[in-house]
């Protein structure tokens, strides 16, 4: 009688802890959209590029590879909680990819670093200007 009052026991505390991590059947999950334009840009210049989205230094995302005249976006779902980010634009430099940053000669730097706080929806709405650098700008919804 002991060991099945015990068995119960562990089963409810089992299903209590399991409730606490999922909602609903589905985990505590919040969504993450990146969306980015480029201006002034040398006119009849286009190069390709792509988005890279990075949490806590581990990559997590990316845009598909697209002309710098095209505005892109990464979404994805990730579990709710405070991180890090950092997001940076990449650039196709004779056949290898290179961040569009100073580090690798380029004029202005193409990247946004934050602490965030994910709950249900977060949108990062990014500038990659050509003259000046990056511009961001973050709504929680």
């Amino acid at each position: 009688m002991k060991n099945l009052i015990l068995l119960a026991l562990v089963i409810f505390l089992f299903s209590f802890s399991f409730a606490t991590v999922f909602e609903g059947g589905k985990p505590k999950e919040g969504m993450i959209s990146i969306k980015y334009s480029f201006i002034n840009g040398s006119p009849g210049i286009i190069h390709t590029t792509k988005t890279v989205v990075y949490i806590n230094d581990k990559m997590i995302a990316e845009s598909q590879p697209h002309p710098d005249n095209q505005p892109g976006v990464v979404s994805f779902r990730y579990p709710k909680g405070e991180y890090k980010i950092r997001i940076v634009n990449l650039t196709l430099t004779e056949g290898v990819w290179e961040e569009h940053t100073r580090e690798y000669d380029f004029t202005v730097d193409f990247r946004y670093l934050s602490e965030i706080k994910l709950q249900k929806r977060l949108i990062i709405t990014l500038l990659f200007d050509f003259a000046s650098g990056t511009t961001a700008m973050k709504s929680l919804k």
